[in-house]
């Protein structure tokens, strides 16, 4: 795992001098037309839309075993609320229903509520600066999750979820008198996750999550600078351990560690 995957995890690369030919260098593109450093950038980069260190959609899904996993009645109550965590302001909605029709149900009724709605915005900023070097780290989040949970009744052993995510966040570091900045932009499904009830059983042990990325890279150093365009779509495959399978474009396969955002080629 290099160091740019490393850094990434906690929002932002934290590679060296990058050399601005790189983006166009055509004879190490493959015929999807991304180049190794690009397919290692866009693995990094979905490790933190994904793992619950940086607020990922992990995070959503670890909400939604976690609420079935609660003696008595199932879990908490119905929210509409906002509020801060750290540098970032969240938006969190959750409602019940006796099916999928509605979502207006403000209590959990155990026997009859089966399914609930979950809706969750997360936007913030965050700079850091690394000691006397001058080398800094920001990033600038805004994503949106939707999520139909059913199997909240009591004979289900487990919860699935189907929903949608958008997202359009930036990352930059600088480094060296370097700046590197990522904008992503794009559009996620999930289809048929399914978690256990059973304690412990916080991975999902069966569906997808794809997504489709926009990424505009742009590096800038002195009076030069180069912005590549990226698109690719992000297959990951859930298997009941922290660590998925993620094949990117259909050409690369990686693992991520849902957890930390973490990339193990």
């Amino acid at each position: 795992m290099t160091s740019f995957k490393t850094f990434l995890i906690a929002g932002l690369s934290v590679t060296g001098l990058v050399l601005f030919t790189a983006c166009d260098n055509k004879d190490e593109e493959t015929a999807a037309g991304l180049t190794s450093e690009d397919y290692d950038e866009v693995a990094a980069i979905a490790g933190s839309e994904l793992s619950s260190a940086s607020e990922g959609d992990f995070t959503d899904l670890e909400e939604a075993a976690n609420y079935t996993k609660r003696p008595g009645s199932l879990g908490k109550e119905a929210v509409d609320t906002t509020f801060d965590k750290g540098p970032f302001t969240i938006s969190l909605y959750r409602k019940f229903a006796p099916g999928l029709i509605n979502d207006s149900s403000d209590v959990f009724i155990k026997g009859t509520s089966t399914s609930m709605v979950m809706k969750r915005k997360v936007t913030g900023d965050w700079t850091k600066t690394a000691g006397s070097s001058g080398n800094s780290k920001s990033a600038s989040v805004n994503k949106y999750h939707y999520h139909r949970v059913t199997g909240l009744d009591t004979l289900s052993a487990a919860i699935t979820l189907n929903g949608t995510s958008s997202r359009d966040n930036y990352r930059e570091t600088s480094v060296k008198n370097t700046d590197k900045t990522f904008h992503i932009k794009g559009t996620g499904t999930k289809t048929d996750v399914v978690i256990n009830k059973k304690d412990g059983d916080t991975y999902p042990e069966s569906g997808t999550s794809v997504y489709n990325f926009t990424i505009e890279k742009t590096l800038s150093k002195a009076d030069k600078t180069v912005v590549k365009t990226i698109t690719v779509e992000v297959k990951v495959t859930f298997n009941g351990t922290a660590t998925p399978d993620v094949l990117i474009n259909k050409d690369k396969n990686v693992k991520i560690n849902l957890t930390t955002g973490e990339v193990i080629n």
